[in-house]
């Protein structure tokens, strides 16, 4: 609860400054950041992801491999992300629209 707080008033704060000067002043940022360090989090992120961090990945890559069960996140899932990435490329420099499929389809893979 205080973390939340404390980085609205940090964002609050350097709005202000912002909008006041119309410029961003880094030596505010640079010390929010230090006072948003200096707030501990509370350790382990247990819950699933995407809703917390790297925990409760680790955690299902450790299951994955003790007990075969399935990760939350694998390579088949990534490789749709790269293609999507790549057709966006391809579609700004070619100029065309670039479905997905013509790089990635998993029946071709």
């Amino acid at each position: 609860m205080l973390k939340d707080w404390l980085l609205g008033l940090i964002f609050i704060a350097s709005l202000a400054m912002t909008v006041i000067t119309e410029s961003e002043f880094v030596p505010l940022f640079l010390a929010a950041g230090f006072l948003n360090w200096l707030v501990k989090t509370p350790p382990g992120d247990e819950a699933k992801y995407p809703r917390e961090g790297t925990t409760s990945l680790l955690n299902s890559l450790r299951d994955a491999v003790e007990k075969g069960a399935l990760p939350e996140t694998n390579g088949e899932d990534n490789i749709w992300n790269v293609a999507m990435v790549e057709a966006g490329k391809r579609s700004d420099r070619e100029g065309r629209t670039v479905p997905i499929v013509e790089l990635y389809a998993p029946d071709r893979a």
